[in-house]
């Protein structure tokens, strides 16, 4: 009983955000990345990690591009709740385990599958994720 305890507080509360990419294409390795985007199902074409931060009222928000890693921190207590009143995609959900090494490539998928602890490989895109997290699987 006692692991179990333990167990429940090593979860933490996480807000996956489903979105349309913004990537206007440039160069080729834009266009390409742009092309490959846009053949994903409408307004599941990016996913952003967000975060309750140890300081009250603010949240963390982890953006993963093919570039680069965007992690800032934003004061506002009803953040979530205007995400949710835009009419956006937002799944609440809990870390499953404690993050774990992923094979493939790096996408914003696989960084929130990482953050969460998904282990399943059938994952890719991000609105598999959405399924994956709306049926409210634990992990398989």
């Amino acid at each position: 009983m006692a692991i179990e305890n333990r167990h429940k507080s090593d979860t933490q509360k996480v807000w996956i955000l489903f979105e349309t990419h913004n990537i206007k294409p440039g160069s080729f390795c834009e266009k390409v990345e742009a092309w490959a985007l846009n053949r994903l199902k409408k307004g599941f074409s990016h996913v952003t990690i967000i975060k309750k931060s140890e300081i009250e009222g603010v949240f963390t928000i982890i953006t993963p591009y093919s570039s680069h890693l965007e992690v800032k921190d934003v004061y506002d207590p009803y953040f979530i709740f205007r995400l949710i009143e835009s009419g956006r995609h937002v799944v609440e959900t809990e870390t499953r385990c404690a993050p774990i090494a992923f094979h493939g490539g790096i996408t914003c998928v696989s960084i929130a599958k990482y953050i969460l602890g998904i282990t399943n490989w059938r994952i890719i895109t991000p609105f598999q994720l959405y399924k994956f997290l709306m049926k409210g699987k634990t992990n398989g």
